[in-house]
Formats: C-alpha cells, sequence, structure tokens
C-alpha cells in the first residue's frame, strides 16, 4: 500500500511568540512519501500574489508533479516572497505581539463573557470558543 502524508504548514511561520513550530519532515526525515506544502501568503498577508512552496521527497512524484503542474509564479510574487523572507522578520514580530495582544485581551473577557458551561482554549495560533 502507497500512503503519501501531504503535511499542510502554510501557517508554519505564524506563531505567537515564544511558541515553535516543528515540521512533520523533522519528525519523518526517512519517509520518502511525505509532501510538505508552505507559503508566504498567510504569515506575511500576500494571498493575492498566489505564490507556494511544495517540497516532494519522492523523485518520481515529483517529477510527475513537475510535468503536470503548470507552474506560473510572476516575478512581483517572486520578488514579494523573497523579500518577506528576507525583511519581514520586523513586522512578523510586531504581528505576533499584536496577536498576544489579542489573545490576553480574549482570555481577560472569556471569564465572564461566554455562557455558563462555554469555553475558551487557547492554542499556538488559534482560540477555540464554545
Amino acid at each position: 500500500m502507497i500512503l503519501y502524508v501531504i503535511s499542510d504548514e502554510i501557517h508554519c511561520d505564524l506563531l505567537r511568540k515564544n511558541q515553535k513550530h516543528i515540521p512533520l519532515g523533522k519528525i519523518m526525515p526517512e519517509y520518502k512519501k511525505l509532501v510538505t506544502c508552505m507559503a508566504p501568503s498567510k504569515t506575511f498577508n500576500m494571498a493575492g500574489l498566489m505564490i507556494s512552496n511544495i517540497l516532494i521527497r519522492e523523485e518520481r512524484l515529483r517529477m510527475l508533479w513537475n510535468n503536470k503542474h503548470y507552474n506560473f509564479d510572476n516575478p512581483l510574487s517572486i520578488a514579494a516572497a523573497q523579500a518577506a523572507y528576507e525583511k519581514g522578520e520586523p513586522w512578523l514580530r510586531e504581528l505576533q505581539e499584536y496577536l498576544d495582544d489579542n489573545f490576553a485581551f480574549t482570555k481577560s473577557l472569556s471569564g465572564r463573557a461566554f455562557r455558563k458551561g462555554e469555553k475558551c482554549r487557547f492554542q499556538k495560533r488559534r482560540i477555540w470558543l464554545g
């Protein structure tokens, strides 16, 4: 049986302060049928530029992908992604501070803003309400 694992790690850079993302590729270093999908779009608010990274370990699947997939990365998208990764860290740190402030604000309200029995669970990237 062939089992491919597709790991959607589009949010991998979008973490709150003092949190760490561990990519599935690090947990499964020898697994050849792992496909990892990432993009700067979520972290750096660049969804309209339509650029992503797909890491395919298995050579046969990678060749099939390259032959069937129409790869059109426009020059603006490439330049924007490169600039985001090379020079966007100060912006990302400000975003993390903003998100942490939002988490703290929500946490301060969670004890009184919800009906009895409802819960507010905090995770690395999300707040689950309900």
